[in-house]
């Protein structure tokens, strides 16, 4: 005997419909706008305020201003790469 897929009637259709129309506001976080903290300046020397958005000065790059993320963004590939070869350079304009 075939197995054939159940059709849907009308009061299944009724059931799979029956959503909570509620919003989720609740479950899923608002991004919220972090403000540029002039303290960080003092843990990362590459960092710059650029009207109140954290800036990366080696990688010339804008950057979310949340300490977690300046926290990822100083161990990336990038970030490492450019800050030695400038630190290299700025050593070289030395002598």
């Amino acid at each position: 005997r075939k197995h054939e897929p159940q059709k849907q009637t009308e009061s299944n259709a009724a059931d799979n419909n029956n959503v909570d129309s509620r919003s989720n506001a609740n479950d899923v976080p608002q991004n919220l706008k972090r403000k540029f903290r002039q303290e960080w300046q003092i843990s990362f020397d590459w960092l710059q305020n650029k009207n109140g958005t954290a800036f990366c000065v080696a990688c010339s790059k804008a950057l979310v201003s949340h300490l977690t993320h300046l926290k990822a963004h100083a161990k990336t590939s990038l970030y490492v790469t450019n800050y030695n070869s400038q630190k290299k350079c700025k050593n070289t304009e030395l002598f």
